[in-house]
């Protein structure tokens, strides 16, 4: 994905975020905004929850 997502992360007392633009796999650009609140979890599975997601949107697309 390196190369194809750009953006910014954020983070505050039990929130985690991650916005930008990603191409995905036909090329097209997307926008996205992840939001998490009241985290109840390690960070590190959220941070790689979140980096799933991510993956997904490169992987399918919009137009599936």
């Amino acid at each position: 994905m390196q190369g194809r997502v750009f953006g910014k992360t954020g983070s505050l007392g039990g929130v985690k975020t991650l916005s930008g633009y990603a191409t995905t796999d036909r090329g097209e650009t997307v926008a996205f905004s992840i939001l998490s609140n009241n985290l109840n979890l390690p960070t590190k599975r959220v941070t790689d929850t979140i980096d799933q997601v991510v993956q997904t949107i490169v992987e399918d697309g919009p137009g599936r």
